[in-house]
């Protein structure tokens, strides 16, 4: 009473499928990206920004605490907004 209702994938379509996927992948990463929008909108940098708190963890071990927290005040002097914190 069993019937076989399905069709079977051979490997040969997978492996077609397959191929033709990973080349629509690749071809949409090679793309440039979309151009941010110009004008004066409600997203369009804002001057106004919200302070960011972040949270940095390391497995490093502590010989390398001060080498961690140098790059972390560069980055803040860069970025005076992110507040980084080390763990």
């Amino acid at each position: 009473m069993y019937e076989k209702n399905h069709r079977s994938v051979s490997r040969r379509q997978f492996l077609i499928g397959m191929g033709t996927a990973s080349l629509a992948v690749a071809l949409a990463a090679c793309t440039a990206p979309a151009a941010a929008p110009s004008g004066e909108g409600e997203g369009a940098g804002s001057a106004d920004t919200a302070a960011v708190n972040l949270r940095f963890i390391s497995n490093h071990g502590e010989a390398d605490q001060p080498l961690f927290e140098k790059v972390i005040e560069n980055f803040h002097a860069a970025h005076p907004d992110i507040h980084i914190e080390y763990l």
